[in-house]
């Protein structure tokens, strides 16, 4: 059992940051074990940001973090692609913004910036430029992945 992957897969509400911490702690080797589906756990922390309606936020408040630890792990897997697509542009095309993870995929793997997503054959600052669900786009993340 991929117990990474599995706590990644609950998402920023049902996974605590100190259980993250535990499973990297005790499998480190998961963070560079593709699933079934050829995902590694930093790829299922990319999924789409959720959007609250009522609440009017993004809900993922530690999205930041699970990139963070898994690419501490193991940093070549910003160069690792899923479906074609760098984790950058995965992120960027799911809501992600600058300072909630894009920028430390940024430092991982600066040259996916130049590189057009397969899915959308769009530059990652103009992948960022497009809105996701209920969300606007992030001038912040835009801006920084122009410079």
């Amino acid at each position: 059992r991929l117990l990474v992957h599995a706590a990644v897969s609950l998402g920023s509400r049902g996974c605590p940051e100190k259980v993250l911490d535990m499973v990297l702690e005790h499998c480190p080797e998961q963070a560079q074990q593709m699933d079934q589906f050829g995902r590694l756990p930093l790829h299922l922390a990319l999924r789409e940001t959720k959007w609250s309606v009522q609440l009017r936020r993004r809900y993922k408040p530690r999205e930041q973090y699970a990139i963070v630890s898994l690419l501490q792990e193991y940093p070549e897997a910003a160069q690792v692609r899923y479906n074609g697509r760098y984790p950058l542009q995965m992120a960027v095309s799911n809501g992600h913004t600058w300072h909630n993870g894009v920028d430390c995929l940024f430092r991982a793997f600066p040259g996916a910036i130049l590189e057009a997503d397969r899915a959308t054959n769009l530059l990652p600052f103009q992948g960022a430029a497009i809105p996701v669900g209920e969300s606007q786009a992030s001038l912040d993340t835009i801006y920084h992945l122009l410079l």
